[in-house]
């Protein structure tokens, strides 16, 4: 019994001991997410959004309890749905991009928990898979976006 209660408090302890962010310290985390995207312009286009499911992972490396540099990679799909022309006949057109991208952010921590956090930088993705109606485009499509963001999250 001694020896049960013994393990079970380290592996207790070991457990709030991981939590911590010190320097040099890592935190993986595991994402799954609904995308919705569309696009937007001034041109009449009746399109509708796209529906999507996003994964990935990112790693924090903590330089101190406040400051972390964030990346990660990410599997996205991207596109529109409208109705237009496809030759001489009027129908639904869906596009699809599908990304890998990778997030390079500076986050800063605060809070008296360092919960919260703000992070900003580039986001870097490369095309995989572009179609229309299954039809590949990828070679007329932007293969390396690149994007900026800030964000807050609690």
């Amino acid at each position: 019994m001694r020896k049960l209660l013994v393990t079970g408090l380290v592996l207790f302890s070991a457990a709030f001991y991981a939590q911590k962010r010190e320097k040099g310290a890592i935190e993986l985390t595991p994402k799954i997410g609904y995308a919705s995207s569309n696009y937007y312009s001034d041109e009449d286009i009746s399109n509708s959004a796209l529906s999507s499911v996003n994964i990935g992972a990112d790693a924090d490396f903590f330089f101190n309890n406040r400051w972390s540099i964030r990346s990660g990679l990410f599997y996205q799909t991207m596109g529109s749905k409208y109705r237009g022309y496809m030759g001489n006949s009027v129908g639904t057109i869906k596009e699809k991009l599908h990304y890998l991208t990778i997030p390079v952010n500076a986050n800063w921590h605060f809070g008296s928990t360092r919960k919260w956090n703000l992070n900003f930088g580039p986001s870097f993705g490369f095309l995989t898979a572009a179609g229309i109606n299954d039809f590949d485009v990828k070679d007329q499509v932007n293969s390396f976006p690149i994007r900026i963001k800030l964000r807050n999250r609690i």
